[in-house]
This record gives C-alpha cells, sequence and structure tokens, in this order.
C-alpha cells in the first residue's frame, strides 16, 4: 500500500492526505480518478469531462467507473481539482452518501444530472463561470439546505433543484433570465423567493407544491405565468402580478389556501381554466371592466376594483435577507478585541475567552485570528473540521458558515461572501479571522488599543 499526496481543493484550497487508494483509474485521455477508503473521491486532470454518449437505457453505473461495482454506495466526499473545466451528465448521479463537494474554479460547464438523487448532500457552491444549472442537476436531493449560485448565473433548467426538500432560501442572481419547469417543485421548505428581473415567463410547475412559501416577490419584466406555477402553495397569502404581464396559466395558483389577495393588471388578458381552484379565500384585485373582473364574475370569484396598480418592482439593489422577523431594532450582542502592549484580549459581553492551546494574533492583513473552536464554541456555535475537505463548518443558530484555510471567501448560508484576509494553519492549528465570521452571526465587533 503507498503513500499518496492529494492536491485537494476546496473553494481552491489543499491539503494532504495518507489514506490507502480502494479504487483509481483513467477516464477518457485527460482524467484520472481515484477513491480513497475513506470515501474520498477525487478527480484530476484538465480540459473537459468526457461526455460519452448516454442513451435512454443506459446506466450511469455502466459508464463511470466509479459508479460501477457499488462504489458509488462508498464515496462520501467529492473533490474536483482544479484545470477540469466541465462534469459529464450524471457523473455523480445516485450517490446516495456523498456529503460534501469541491467544485474548482476551472469548471465552466455542468451537464444535466450531475448531483441528482445524493440525497445526503447538504449544500454546494458552483464556480463563477457557470452560467447555466443544468436539468435535474440537483433533483431529489433531499438534504439539501443550500446552493451559492455564481453571479453570472443566466438559467435555471427544468427540475434542477426538483425535491430539495430541505431548501429554506435561495438567492438567484440578478442576470437569470430562465427559471424552467419543475425547477423548484417540491421545495417544501422553501419560504420565500426573488424572481430576478430579466425572467418574462415562470414555467410550468416551476414553484409547484411549495408548501411553506410565503412570499413571492415578481419580475417587473414577467409576460407569462405558466399552469400550475403556484399550486399547491399552502402558505402564500398574497401575489401582485406585474403590469405587463399578458398570460395566466390554468391552475396557476390552484390549492393556494391561505391566498387571500391576487392582483392581476389590465394588460394580462389570457386567464387559464381553475387558476383559483381550491383557494376559496382569494379575492381579485384589477382594474373595473378588465379581463380580471369578467374571469372573476364567471368564475364566481370576489372581485375588487381598484383605480391603481398594486405591484411594487422588488428593489434589487437590495440583497435579499432572510430570517429577519424583528421589527424593531436590537441591540447586537458584542465581541470585545483588546490588544495590551501587543497581547490580545477577547471577550464576549463581558467575558473574557480564555485561549488554552493556542493565542489569537494579528496577520499581516491587519486582522485578528482566532483558533478555530475557541470564540466560537463559546458562543453557542457547533464548529467542526472536515478533513477530507479541509473545510470548518460553524452552525449557528440561523447560520451556517463554511470558510476554507488560504481562500480570500467565506459561504454564508447560500451565498460566496469576499473577505480581505484568510484563514490560516499555524502549528497544526486552524486559525479564523475572527470579525468576518462574527459579524455574519449577527455580533458586534468592537476594537481597543490600549
Amino acid at each position: 500500500m503507498k503513500m499518496i499526496i492529494i492536491s485537494l481543493i476546496i473553494i481552491l484550497s489543499a491539503f494532504f492526505s495518507n489514506a490507502v487508494y480502494a479504487d483509481d483509474g483513467s477516464f477518457g485521455d485527460n482524467i484520472t480518478w481515484s477513491l480513497n477508503d475513506d470515501g474520498l473521491l477525487t478527480l484530476s486532470g484538465h480540459g473537459a469531462m468526457y461526455s460519452p454518449d448516454i442513451g435512454e437505457r443506459t446506466s450511469y453505473e455502466s459508464v463511470y467507473p466509479w459508479l460501477s461495482d457499488g462504489r458509488k454506495d462508498k464515496i462520501k466526499k467529492l473533490v474536483i481539482e482544479e484545470g477540469i473545466e466541465s462534469i459529464s451528465q450524471g457523473a455523480f448521479c445516485g450517490c446516495g452518501n456523498l456529503e460534501g463537494i469541491a467544485i474548482p474554479e476551472s469548471v465552466k460547464e455542468i451537464k444535466s444530472g450531475a448531483f441528482a438523487l445524493c440525497s445526503k448532500l447538504l449544500s454546494a457552491a458552483l464556480p463563477e463561470n457557470v452560467i447555466s444549472v443544468p436539468d435535474s442537476c440537483f433533483n431529489g436531493n433531499l438534504s439539501m439546505r443550500s446552493i451559492s449560485l455564481p453571479g453570472g448565473l443566466t438559467s435555471i433548467d427544468f427540475y434542477a433543484f426538483n425535491q430539495c426538500k430541505s431548501l429554506e432560501y435561495i438567492v438567484l442572481p440578478d442576470g437569470v433570465e430562465k427559471i424552467g419547469r419543475c425547477a423548484f417543485k417540491e421545495c417544501e421548505r422553501l419560504k420565500e423567493i426573488r424572481i430576478p428581473e430579466m425572467v418574462q415567463m415562470i414555467e410550468y410547475e416551476a414553484f409547484s407544491s411549495c408548501p411553506e412559501l410565503e412570499k413571492a416577490e415578481l419580475s417587473p419584466n414577467l409576460k407569462e405565468i405558466g399552469e400550475e406555477a403556484f399550486s399547491y402553495d399552502k402558505n402564500l397569502t398574497e401575489l401582485y402580478i406585474p403590469d405587463g404581464a399578458m398570460e395566466i396559466g390554468k391552475r396557476a395558483f390552484a390549492l393556494c389556501y391561505k391566498l387571500e389577495r391576487l392582483y392581476i393588471p389590465e394588460s394580462v388578458e389570457l386567464i387559464g381554466d381553475n387558476i383559483l381552484v381550491g383557494s376559496d379565500n382569494a379575492v381579485i384585485y384589477g382594474i373595473a371592466g378588465s379581463a380580471a373582473e369578467k374571469y372573476a364574475v364567471e368564475n364566481g370569484i370576489k372581485f375588487e376594483a381598484v383605480t391603481e396598480s398594486l405591484y411594487v418592482k422588488p428593489d434589487y439593489s437590495v440583497k435579499p435577507t432572510y430570517n429577519t422577523t424583528l421589527t424593531e431594532p436590537v441591540k447586537k450582542p458584542v465581541i470585545s478585541v483588546t490588544s495590551i502592549n501587543g497581547q490580545l484580549d477577547i471577550s464576549i459581553e463581558g467575558s473574557s475567552v480564555e485561549f488554552t492551546d493556542a493565542e489569537p494574533f494579528i496577520d499581516e492583513n491587519a486582522r485578528t485570528l482566532v483558533p478555530v473552536r475557541s470564540v466560537f464554541e463559546s458562543v453557542g456555535c457547533d464548529v467542526q473540521y472536515d478533513e477530507m475537505l479541509h473545510t470548518v463548518k460553524i452552525e449557528g443558530k440561523n447560520t451556517i458558515i463554511m470558510i476554507s484555510p488560504g481562500e480570500k471567501s467565506i459561504i454564508v448560508d447560500y451565498s460566496a461572501i469576499p473577505i480581505d484576509t484568510e484563514a490560516q494553519i499555524l502549528n497544526d492549528r486552524i486559525f479564523l479571522p475572527l470579525r468576518c465570521i462574527a459579524e455574519a452571526l449577527n455580533y458586534e465587533v468592537e476594537w481597543q488599543d490600549l
């Protein structure tokens, strides 16, 4: 059995492993793969991943060697190394024990079904050069809580996040133009959604069967709401369709039991059958004499005439914020950093933090770095270190943060956020930048130099 040095990238980071390889081989002319005894699958190489001709009767197990002979059930972590530029169709489909993935910035394209049916996958961050989430990419990922999407994304294709039952919130980049059919169907914990400004159509069942969906902000350029687009969203209470929209598909808001206010502008002339069937409390608001009033009268739905539009364009200059239910400002708890003759004292709400085996320090970017567990476990967070992916995960009451040594960005819930310094490894200890993480956890950081 031989010693292998693994170059592992999680958001462009690296570490070493002494694990023994159970399987390895090549795939195409430019990719090699290795699966070790700890369940770490590493793909190395350069250029586009070979894309075999996959027909309706072709099983992915017969195409990808890391999925064959029962290997796919052994895979727990996936690292795709820098240099690989694409991920082939269904390449990791059905890896039911896969929990974490690392995709490098060199990847420019992900093909359909690449990570479908990975039922234990918790989160993912897509590289900046990816412009499309392809069809069924994360379909059936029951445990996925967060996804960070690149700023240049333009398309979310059909079934992309279908049955991601643990996904509560997702920030859609401003450049998204297409949301495909069933893209977020059966996202049972999805609470809010803001449709980007360039989207003109919400396709068939795009947000159907999202029973926790409470708020949907629609694009001002929306022209068509497809059939059953919001059907069975039983917590949705109001929806305002933008002026300029022209068509509403049949059963678009069917079985939305709590829907009370539906504004349909005068521009809508085509309204499908049964758009509010089962939504017995709904009232249609619109302009007198419009197609909306005619539809309401013909279908026995209460109608309220308005003299001006009720639609309000979302403020796209402000990033969506979630879990903000407080209506009055609340004073944030304080973490204080005091420098006394070059020695750092850190306190949380006045109580000093004890450092037992490693001391905080100031790095070359004039930022305070602290040992990985000391401060954040003191504020009630669960702190875990993934040795395979070389990543620290900090889980607070309402926030999950992931950070890798050597990277000038952190993942906060659903988005990658740039930072002006980086985590470090010194003397076998991991040190994290205090301010950026503390502020992500809703703490205020104060500095004193005595």
